[in-house]
């Protein structure tokens, strides 16, 4: 059962489908079949089994919902660009207090997927519940894995020896980004101080010419103010264009995640951008890696 696919779990009949919920104005179906088949699924990976009973749990208070991927569903997905693995993709939407786990309706070339995709895309959007939900105590959590990722991605941005970068300064850095995600800065004034913030920390240990790098930094606020743009107009398919225009920016993410976590993003196939506006992005990739932290699986205990 460990291998089998998802192809044979949720291709049995529907049965009686029922609406659960709404996404962005489409309609949500899901199944009893459909909940039965993704908890079996979810009992037999390797890395659902740890938190397995916690999701069994948030299935029946639909926390965590199943659901058919119509195609409605699909063009809402399609302009948030959420994970996704073997087409299946979630969505978690705390303000409805929801995860929705997105699967295809019928056999097709998405279905193929194994338990570990399924378990991988569940607990990711688990990850981005907590964090949300109880955002202090998932900073605090997650500060030395944030002050890892940022050290030696901004470092290989500007070329500096990371051991010169002061603790406190790291530690400011990691906190305004972190307040980015709160949603604590309403207007895109914040991304001056963002700037400001990357010239106090590395600018005096990075060997480029102060020319280099303030174009490096000034790309890189304009960047996110792009990519957040075209996220809030529903233009989501744009952002892969824009990271690659922007590639000495986006580029050292991956190698970040390669380096630090041992997380192959490109060979999964995952585009690398919201780590720079959304912290727990970072601890939401670790379900990407061959065993996940504990900590995460304590961490989703919070919910």
């Amino acid at each position: 059962m460990h291998n089998k696919n998802l192809s044979e779990l949720f291709t049995i009949p529907k049965g009686n489908l029922e609406i659960a919920g709404e996404f962005y104005g489409n309609k949500v179906y899901t199944s009893d079949k459909l909940k039965k088949s993704y908890v079996e699924a979810m009992s037999q990976s390797s890395k659902g089994g740890p938190v397995f009973k916690k999701i069994e749990e948030l299935i029946e208070k639909s926390i965590i919902i199943p659901a058919y991927k119509t195609k409605s569903i699909l063009r809402s997905l399609f302009k948030l660009q959420p994970v996704s693995l073997f087409g299946i993709m979630g969505c978690a939407v705390p303000s409805l207090k929801k995860i929705y786990i997105f699967v295809e309706e019928g056999t097709n070339i998405f279905s193929f997927a194994s338990n570990e995709a399924l378990a991988s895309v569940t607990i990711h959007e688990m990850i981005h519940f907590v964090s949300i939900i109880n955002n202090k105590f998932f900073y605090k959590n997650f500060l030395e894995e944030f002050k890892k990722f940022y050290s030696f991605y901004f470092c290989r941005v500007f070329g500096c020896d990371e051991n010169k970068i002061k603790k406190e300064d790291l530690e400011k850095l990691c906190e305004f980004i972190y307040n980015i995600e709160k949603g604590k800065y309403k207007t895109f004034v914040f991304l001056k101080e963002y700037e400001t913030l990357m010239k106090k920390t590395f600018k005096k240990h990075s060997g480029l010419s102060e020319e280099v790098f303030d174009k490096i930094s000034h790309n890189f606020v304009v960047s996110i103010y792009t990519i957040m743009k075209a996220d809030s107009e529903g233009a989501g398919n744009l952002i892969s264009r824009i990271t690659y225009h922007f590639r000495e920016i986006y580029y050292p993410l991956y190698v970040t995640y390669k380096q630090v976590f041992a997380a192959d993003l490109i060979a999964e196939h995952q585009l690398a951008y919201q780590e720079l506006f959304t912290p727990s992005e970072i601890i939401c990739t670790l379900t990407l890696v061959k065993s996940i932290p504990s900590k995460v699986y304590k961490a989703i205990e919070k919910i």
